[in-house]
């Protein structure tokens, strides 16, 4: 936190309270990707894993009404009255799912209890993202604005690396059967931990000054939604746009992939994860890096090149990784990272401009979640079936492939902010 020591009280606690949301957020849609062969065996025994795909892409559907309750939320009563709600309610099903009895003990039930934590799980997620983004971007100054926005990054690989470190110690330390038995509650119990201490902490944010400005002159509208349909379609194609390169690179090279080196190259599910830990490891230290550097360059420039080298680099380095040795795994999956960070350190920002105030959560949701339940939320089922279909485990680079085209032509597409 070192790198954030020169800003305001108000701004540094600020960053925290975010940071601590999107941990939560991604903590917990992490944990039920990461440990899919798990939760397969303990709620859906005997279904295929293409199942699970399936289920995980119902957390992703239930984003875009969340994003909409929790947009007009924010757009009419305020920024702070938002978030907190949203963290209290993802805080409820992560210690729910702690409580879950298994297959085992309650039969199918346990499976639909889960199902239904789950989408109520997503549906709080399509307002915290979206509003952190917007609470820092009005806080922070004008001239930090890239900067200060991929700090909502740096929380939710946070959330992914504690998550990471979570699995990779339960696999180090207890037996299989342990992991089964009751070991794998525990990092459920550290989420709803999180949560807790989040809550607490944005009881005492402050409204953002944007949106009090706002207030004051009269400039809120009392339907966001009706308004943004009104007058920002063009805008919310562009947001979608921009945002798919995110969706997907998070889901496919961080969520999806501890399977997919399990399943598709033959690595051990314990070196799966520590691939994984270093990997969001060394994607802590890029994000503020990068949000650095975007601010230096300019946020639309660096996502503009990041996009095109996706492109071009995408399936080669899947291609590396199909060599099938831990260190061509290890240096493929390092290389998609630095890509990635690269582009999604500047959506914060260039979503925040694309939007005027008076709307600005609820458009930002839309964009954000129906990226993600189109996207996103579908491309480990996609990636999956296409990998059994054509017995290419290098599919993803293409899927990756297409989203960096789209993202790129969605850029091009917006008036170049700088």
């Amino acid at each position: 936190m070192s790198v954030i020591h020169r800003y305001s009280s108000r701004l540094k606690f600020a960053i925290i309270a975010s940071i601590l949301g999107n941990m939560l957020q991604w903590f917990d849609f992490s944990l039920f990707g990461m440990t899919l062969p798990l939760f397969l065996t303990l709620f859906f025994p005997g279904l295929d894993s293409s199942f699970f795909f399936v289920f995980f892409a119902i957390g992703a559907f239930a984003r875009p009404l969340g994003g909409l309750v929790f947009g007009y939320l924010g757009d009419t009563s305020g920024r702070k009255a938002a978030l907190v709600r949203t963290i209290l309610f993802m805080t409820v099903p992560i210690l729910l799912v702690s409580l879950l009895p298994s297959y085992k003990q309650i039969g199918i039930t346990s499976g639909i209890l889960l199902a239904a934590l789950y989408l109520f799980q997503g549906f709080c997620v399509g307002g915290e993202f979206p509003g952190s983004i917007v609470f820092l971007e009005e806080t922070a100054p004008p001239s930090q604005r890239g900067f200060i926005g991929s700090w909502t990054y740096f929380g939710v690989i946070l959330g992914m690396f504690l998550v990471s470190l979570d699995i990779y110690q339960l696999n180090k330390t207890l037996s299989s059967d342990e992991i089964v038995e009751w070991g794998w509650r525990l990092p459920f119990y550290m989420g709803a931990l999180i949560g807790i201490f989040g809550i607490v902490m944005r009881l005492f944010l402050h409204e953002t000054p944007i949106f009090q400005e706002a207030k004051l002159v009269g400039q809120l509208v009392k339907k966001p939604l009706l308004n943004t349909l009104k007058k920002h379609k063009i805008t919310i194609l562009q947001g979608l746009g921009i945002y798919v390169l995110d969706a997907v690179g998070f889901t496919l090279i961080l969520i999806f992939s501890s399977y997919y080196y399990f399943e598709h190259h033959h690595l051990s599910m314990n070196q799966a994860f520590k691939v994984n830990l270093i990997s969001v490891f060394f994607l802590l230290i890029l994000i503020p890096f990068f949000g650095k550097f975007g601010n230096w360059i300019g946020n639309y420039r660096l996502a503009k090149w990041a996009s095109i080298c996706m492109f071009f680099f995408a399936y080669p380095l899947y291609l590396l990784i199909g060599l099938n040795t831990f260190a061509a795994i290890f240096i493929g999956q390092g290389c998609l990272l630095l890509l990635l960070a690269a582009y999604v350190c500047n959506m914060p920002v260039l979503l925040f401009q694309l939007y005027p105030t008076e709307v600005r959560y609820t458009c930002i949701g839309i964009a954000v979640n129906f990226s993600v339940a189109i996207f996103g939320g579908t491309a480990p089922f996609i990636s999956h079936y296409f990998i059994k279909l054509t017995k290419h485990p290098s599919v993803p680079g293409l899927y990756m492939m297409a989203a960096s085209l789209i993202a790129f032509l969605a850029l091009r597409s917006i008036k170049r902010p700088e």
